[in-house]
């Protein structure tokens, strides 16, 4: 994907564990923060952003700038922006809900639940959902340039053919995660932005969340500018493929997400087991091992799993 000055939008997790006082921590936040995030923004004359943490368990959210600059109109808490390829541990987190409900498994080939896909080519039937989501389905980066939906890229897989046997051979690609949003459209027979609200935006009370292209849901999106200055939008190819990076969130609706993540007391029940499942490493490659959408590295030598092993 090109590369987006305009604006940024970290969300990131830290665990660490001495206990420390409460304004202390607070205190090394922000010096966190202002040391290592804010150069960023001004070297590459980034003009907003939103950054949430949780530190000790404790949220913190920092908002800084515009979120347009004509007119301008502030960042807030509220400010939806493009996640792009985080999109893809919403998507993960939808497959895992909907395999403990049964609706669909991680094992099944892909072709048992995606219409239309070509009988003749037998290679669907060895791409399982759980390839799809990580990374060893052989699938490319991209749909070609005159590919406009899914249909036509359907088609365009006809004669697809891996370069390496499936579950072997770590490759990124969000065709395979627009694969997968469609076998969880036609397993559950709802669309992709109707399944992210009943699975994942509707019991977190995310209400700044959405896909791109719709309207938006919050006080204001922030509008991404390219290097000269103008305004630039996601990639028309990711709206054919919306599970692979169409989604975008305020860092207030970041947060509930996290929170979820991390497993705080409180949070839906289902949606906790459904993040510990993609959380469970299932390949591990040279970049490090694959979960079901989430890369996974040791911090300090310490791995929560105990042990990594690459699918046979």
């Amino acid at each position: 994907m090109k590369w987006i000055k305009a604006f940024l939008v970290i969300f990131s997790t830290i665990l660490v564990f001495p206990v420390i006082a409460m304004h202390s921590e607070r205190a090394n936040t922000i010096k966190a923060i202002q040391r290592q995030l804010l150069p960023v923004l001004k070297r590459y004359q980034i003009p907003g952003a939103a950054i949430v943490i949780y530190n000790h368990g404790q949220p913190y959210a920092f908002y800084y700038g515009n979120a347009t600059i004509k007119p301008k109109t502030k960042v807030t808490s509220d400010t939806s922006f493009e996640v792009a390829s985080i999109s893809k541990v919403f998507t993960s987190v939808i497959l895992a809900e909907e395999a403990q409900k049964g609706t669909v498994r991680l094992t099944s080939p892909m072709s048992y639940y995606i219409k239309n896909l070509s009988s003749k080519n037998t290679n669907f039937a060895k791409v399982s959902l759980e390839d799809l989501a990580s990374h060893v389905n052989g699938f490319g980066q991209m749909p070609a340039p005159k590919i406009y939906n899914r249909n036509e890229l359907i088609k365009s897989l006809a004669y697809w053919k891996p370069h390496h046997a499936v579950g072997t051979w770590w490759k990124y690609s969000n065709i395979g995660f627009g694969l997968l949003g469609y076998a969880l459209d036609d397993a559950t027979h709802l669309s992709y932005p109707a399944l992210l609200k009943r699975d994942i935006t509707i019991p977190l009370n995310m209400k700044d969340t959405s896909i791109v292209g719709s309207d938006c849901t919050s006080q204001s999106c922030a509008q991404g500018y390219g290097w000269t200055g103008l305004a630039v939008n996601t990639t028309k190819k990711l709206l054919i493929i919306p599970a692979a990076g169409s989604i975008r969130a305020s860092g207030s609706d970041m947060l509930k997400f996290m929170a979820a993540a991390m497993g705080f007391s409180g949070e839906p029940k289902l949606l906790v087991h459904a993040f510990n499942l993609t959380e469970e490493p299932i390949y591990q490659s040279k970049y490090g091992a694959q979960a079901l959408g989430w890369e996974v590295h040791n911090i300090n030598n310490i791995n929560k799993y105990g042990y990594l092993k690459n699918k046979p």
